[in-house]
Parts: structure tokens; sequence; C-alpha cells
């Protein structure tokens, strides 16, 4: 947050909940304005990645206005005109770098103040043992009422909890890492029962005087987790069902792996030298019983070894050496090394190995080659056939400037996932950190079978798109069921998995989550119910949203499913438009956007935009009612499922 020497931050609350591993956040913030002119602050709102923005408001002189979701030009355009006119107005605009970054650009007039509320949920991801929610917290000043509070309540006795002290860059930190640090002295953590923690930092102006950096505060509160794994238990209520496998005891697996090294002309600027010292962490960390071979290539291909070799010393040693001896040059032909890594991984198959994971890490674009970049998926898809569907291809973009769009689709349609590589000081341990992520199988081959009649298969989702478990990660199955009489024990659903030492099948039944005595709600069922609905909300309109990305001819298809899916999951690249003047002759002009969706709701009118394209669709399937007179009541049910919990949807406009 960048603010002038005028402006304020005086109140800063966070809020957290966390239940069946899914969060939503509140941030609840107040700035004054002291100046007798206008004056603008700039918000940088850091969320997590992969969350998702559902609510905005804005709050003067005890009139609450929600955000009006517009296109990013038109809503900058208004923002600076209301701010030229000296009006309190506000603006968010996705950051050009991450896209866990919104800036929020914010004019407050004269001897005023303003007050804001972000609301996001995130579905927490389990990471090398540990679930880890991050807190970002970044005023950039000191401010007299900070608090941070967080909530976890789970099915499972929680088995871990660690929050390091707060500390700037706290996010560039694996789970591993972070396990390593003291933990807070500040901060304070209550057991209420053995399945919900409370943890509470609540640090006064004088006390976050020793987290400045470069006389601002800007940094991370992170709270890593863990629950005792009862693997056999599927939690159902409220009509959705909801499974997380991790299993216990599981020896590790070997695997098959090619690393595709970008060596063009583009890496000479530190980036080669960065890769080369990942490298060398990386090969030393492989088993005996593993089997790998390096590629390096630009628009031509040098190879190490023409097959995957057994892990020994005297093999890592000398592919150390190749690698070392590697200089930048060239164009990128990237089609060339992923044909050339599948081939050897297909070459190399046996029922031994429980992955075959290719790795490719390019920095720039595919400008080289026989093909254009839109057909090396395609290629890679039948390269694979006739004994390589399990191979696995994991994307690493380095840099800005590599077409993370093609890495997100060659990854996600053979089961792998892409990754950011930052340019940065710490780009080393970046590479070294995605390697622990699928350096150790567990289980490959994953498929689900449904034993309940009442399961609706086609609304279920799964968090992950491959058919690999590693060690520290953990899969996560959530549906609709017809049925809600169930007994203890019923069969919902049964994992079939190859391990290293043979087939396994996990069967999984129904187990009623029955409350710790000392939890202090008074019904936790409900409770429980309405976010793993959420969860599965969350979770659907994700995934369809990814697949829309990396399918360019069902993309208007998938982003419509998306649409008829969505309950208060809202797109992470909107802008919000507030302007104090929406109000007027007690009618409130409200926008919400699920995720793909701009909904415009005026004198009882609904009305769908779906982005991007200009096709007008009707979506009400709930009931408009608006009485357009003062002190009118409005109040909107989307889709015929947002229930009264959802209370930011009733709007009460008093003039």
């Amino acid at each position: 947050m960048t603010l002038t020497k005028k402006l304020n931050v005086t109140k800063l609350h966070i809020n957290s909940e966390v239940k069946c591993r899914f969060a939503t956040t509140e941030i609840n913030s107040r700035v004054e304005n002291v100046s007798e002119k206008a004056e603008e602050a700039e918000f940088v709102a850091n969320l997590p990645e992969g969350s998702f923005i559902t609510y905005f408001e804005m709050e003067i002189n005890g009139k609450v206005i929600v955000g009006d979701v517009k296109e990013k030009q038109q809503a900058k355009a208004n923002y600076d005109a209301a701010k030229s006119r000296g009006e309190t107005a506000g603006h968010i605009a996705q950051a050009p770098r991450e896209t866990n970054t919104f800036n929020i650009s914010v004019n407050i007039a004269p001897y005023n103040s303003a007050g804001f509320k972000l609301v996001y949920q995130e579905l927490l991801q389990r990471v090398r043992g540990a679930y880890k929610h991050q807190i970002n917290v970044h005023p950039g000043q000191v401010v007299d009422d900070l608090q941070v509070n967080v909530t976890i309540n789970e099915s499972s006795p929680i088995s871990i909890i660690h929050v390091p002290t707060f500390a700037a860059k706290l996010r560039d930190k694996s789970n591993k890492e972070l396990l390593l640090l003291k933990e807070a002295s500040d901060v304070r953590i209550e057991k209420v029962s053995d399945t919900e923690m409370t943890i509470k930092w609540h640090p006064s102006a004088a006390n976050q005087t020793q987290y400045l950096t470069n006389d601002a505060l800007d940094g991370q509160l992170i709270v890593l987790y863990d629950v005792d794994r009862n693997d056999d238990q599927v939690l159902v209520v409220n009509g959705h069902f909801i499974h997380f496998l991790a299993p216990k005891n599981l020896d590790i697996g070997s695997k098959n792996i090619v690393f595709a090294l970008d060596i063009s002309g583009s890496m000479g600027d530190g980036k080669l030298e960065q890769t080369k010292t990942a490298m060398r962490s990386i090969l030393n960390q492989l088993r005996e019983t593993d089997q790998f071979s390096i590629l390096c290539f630009d628009t031509q291909l040098e190879v190490w070894k023409k097959k995957p070799l057994p892990a020994k010393k005297e093999n890592i040693s000398e592919a150390i050496g190749f690698i070392d001896a590697q200089h930048p040059r060239g164009g990128t032909d990237i089609d060339l090394a992923v044909q050339e890594g599948i081939k050897w991984l297909k070459g190399n198959h046996s029922e031994q190995l429980l992955a075959s994971i290719l790795v490719l890490l390019t920095d720039g674009g595919h400008n080289s080659g026989q093909c254009s970049s839109h057909q090396i998926t395609s290629r890679i898809l039948q390269a694979r056939r006739d004994g390589g569907q399990n191979i696995k291809v994991y994307g690493l973009g380095f840099g800005n400037d590599a077409d993370f769009n093609l890495l997100k689709e060659m990854s996600s349609k053979t089961g792998g996932f892409a990754r950011k590589i930052y340019a940065a000081s710490d780009a080393a341990i970046q590479l070294d950190s995605f390697y622990a992520e699928i350096s150790s199988p567990l289980l490959a081959d994953l498929d689900i079978k449904y034993l309940n009649p009442n399961v609706e298969v086609v609304s279920t989702v799964k968090n992950n798109a491959g058919d690999t478990l590693f060690e520290g990660s953990e899969f996560v199955i959530i549906g609709k069921m017809n049925q809600l009489s169930l007994n203890d024990g019923d069969e919902i659903l049964e994992w079939h998995a190859r391990s290293c030492h043979g087939p396994k099948v996990f069967k999984c039944c129904y187990r009623p989550w029955r409350p710790q005595p000392s939890s202090n709600k008074a019904d936790i069922a409900k409770t429980a119910g309405g976010f793993i609905e959420r969860s599965w909300a969350y979770l659907t309109v994700k995934n369809l949203l990814e697949k829309a990305k990396v399918n360019s001819e069902e993309s208007a298809a998938l982003k419509n499913q998306a649409l008829k899916l969505a309950l208060e999951i809202v797109r992470s690249i909107i802008c919000l438009w507030i302007a104090r003047s929406i109000i007027c002759l007690g009618i409130v002009r409200i926008t919400i956007c699920f995720g793909i969706v701009r909904s415009i709701i005026c004198f009882g009118i609904v009305r769908s935009i779906i982005c991007p394209g200009s096709v007008w669709s009707t979506i009400y399937f709930g009931i408009v009612r608006s009485i357009i007179c003062p002190g009118s009541v409005w109040r909107i049910t989307y889709l015929g499922i947002v229930r009264s919990i959802i209370c930011f949807w009733i709007v009460r406009s008093t003039i």
C-alpha cells in the first residue's frame, strides 16, 4: 500500500476461517485523509495464487457502496473521470507481473476517510506434508489497530501447527524451510479442541517497528498445519461429499525423469547459471533407483545420453559436467526438445518405475523448428500414444517472456502442471523447491470407482488433473449425492492405484462428522456443509476456467459451464469500479462477477455478459424483487442456490 504523508491507515483487520481446507479471508481497513485536497492512495493487495475475490466494498460516511464490476479499460476511464472531479473513487487492476497481485487506486476526498472490505477464498493445497495458509500484511506503515485472526476447523485432529515469526519474503520459502524457522513469540495459538485452533497476531504500534523494511510494514504471517490421516473417511454434509487421499506408510517409488533445459541466447542474462546451480542440487537428490537423462536445446539438441541411466554417483557427476559446459546460443525449438524427451521415456518404460516425467525449462516462446506453437500440444499427445500415456510433462517458465500459456496447455493435457520461475536471485531455490514436489512418487495410475449409486458422478471434481500422488501432497475429490440418508460405514468410493509393491485399493466409507465436545460451534454440521458446497463450487469453476484457457475451441462452452455452476466465486481478472454517486432515487445498481460473468441488476432486469465475447444470455434462475422507492430493499437470489448465509447479497438503500 503506497500512501502520501497526509493519508494514514488507522485500521487493518484480517480475519480468516479455514474449514475442511477451504479458507475465506476478509480484509477490513480504514484510511484517513487529513489534507485540504483530495489525495490518492495506491493499495497493493497480494492474494495467494489461485484465490478468487468474492466481494469488495467501500464505506464513506456510514454509507456502503458495493463494487461495480466493469471491463478493465472502462473501469480505468471512469476512475480517472471521478478523480478529476475530486470525488472519492477506487479502481482495482491486475498487476502486470504477478497474477496474484492487485493494485487498488483510491482517491479520497479532503478531510474524509474510507473503509474497505475485500473477501477472497481459496482451497488450501497440501505440499510437502503441510497446508500453507498465507496472510499478506502490507499496509506500508505502522498501523494503530492491526489484527490478524485465523480459525482452523477440521474434521480430523490437527497434528501440526506452526507459525513462523512475521517477516518479509516468507512467501518465497518452501514449507520445509518454513517448518525450520523459529515459532513467532508474539502470536497466540489457542487449542479450542483437537480439531479446532485459533491463531491471533495483534502487534502494537511499537511492536510493529521491529518488522519494518525500509520504513514500511510489508510481509507475511504464514500458518502451517496438517491433520491426522483417516484415509477411509468420506464427509457427507448437506448433499455434498468430500474426500482427502494422502495414505500413510507408503514406500517411495522410483521414477524415470528427463530434464530438457533451454540454452537459447536469452538464457544468457544469468538464468543459465542459476539453472546450473539448481541442477547440481537436484541431480544429487536423485535416488539410486531413479533413472535420468538430460538434453539441452536451442534450435538444435545437445544430448548427454540418448536414454535414461541409473542415478549412480559416477553418472550424476558426468551429467553435472555436461550441464556446466553449456553456453547460451541460438533460438528456441520447444517441439524438438519435447519430442526427443518423450521418445527417450517411452523407450525406457518399466512397471517398476512409478513415474515417467519430462521437465521442460524455458525462458521464451517457441520461435524455431518445423511446427507452430499451437501444434506442439497435439504433437505431444500423438507422441505419447502406444506406450507413453503415463508420461507427464512439467513446464517451467523462467521469467516474464516465457510462453506460459503453452506450458500450461502441454502440462495439463498430460497430467502434469506448469510453474512460473521468477527471474530473481532465488531462482535456483525456486527450481529446487519445484523438484522437491515431484521427487517422491507414492502411487501411480490413480483411478476412482464409485460404489454408491447416489453419487452424481458427473458432478465430481478433483484438485489434480494427474494420476500420480507424490509424497507430501494429496488428492481431493468433491461431488454431490442424491441421497442424504446414510449409515456409518456405507461405501461411497474406492481408489485403485499402483504402488512400488503392486496394486493398491483404498475403500472409502461414510463417516459422520462428530464435533469434539469442547468445540464452541453450535451447529458444526450446518457450517461445515456450507463450506464443502463452496469447496465444490470453487474447484469446479477453477478447473473449468483452467480448461478454457488451454482449449481454445471449447473455451466458450467451458466458460458457459462455469457460469451455470458458479455460486459466489468471483473471477481474479476483474476490475472493480466504485463511485459515490452510484446511489440515486432509491435504486441500487449492483454488478457482480461470477468468475466469467458480468451481471447487471437494475430496475429488476438481469442481463449477463459472458466475457470475453459479445454473447448476451439470461441466466436468472432465482427471484429478483425490486421496489423502486425511498427505503427500498432489494433481495437477490442467484441460480436458485445462494442461501441466506450469503448475507452480503442483501443490499439496503435508504435515501
